[in-house]
């Protein structure tokens, strides 16, 4: 570090952005899930509210369900987690490969050779 100054490549800062923004949704979402509830719980209970009992029987499930939230927001928001996932399910891109066969020359002697022995062995029958 010179003067303050951090020097570094387009593609490390690129990473640092992925990874810091896939920090902040990883710690947002069990505060989300777990904040939520409880705040609509504490504002029922403060204001007096009647209420149907279901939107806190909703709110408190999407408490409890704020760990099988955190993991799958892990495997999406990881890059190496969410291809893997995908690949599990035979979803990922299928790259084709091209393969090169160098076959020997008719005209050298060399490829003169392996074509005399290719047709020396389907020519041969029993008499």
């Amino acid at each position: 570090m010179l003067n303050g100054h951090v020097r570094i490549s387009p593609q490390t800062r690129r990473l640092q952005k992925k990874l810091m923004t896939a920090l902040i949704l990883q710690l947002a979402i069990p505060y989300l899930t777990l904040l939520s509830p409880w705040g609509f719980y504490a504002l029922v209970q403060i204001t007096d509210w009647i209420i149907n009992p279901a939107y806190l029987n909703f709110a408190m499930w999407c408490n409890a369900c704020h760990a099988t939230v955190s993991s799958i927001s892990i495997l999406f928001f990881t890059e190496p987690y969410w291809k893997y996932v995908i690949s599990l399910f035979g979803c990922e891109k299928k790259l084709s490969t091209a393969v090169a066969l160098r076959l020997p020359d008719p005209n050298t002697a060399k490829g003169l050779q392996s074509r005399i022995r290719l047709h020396s062995r389907t020519t041969n029958s029993i008499v």
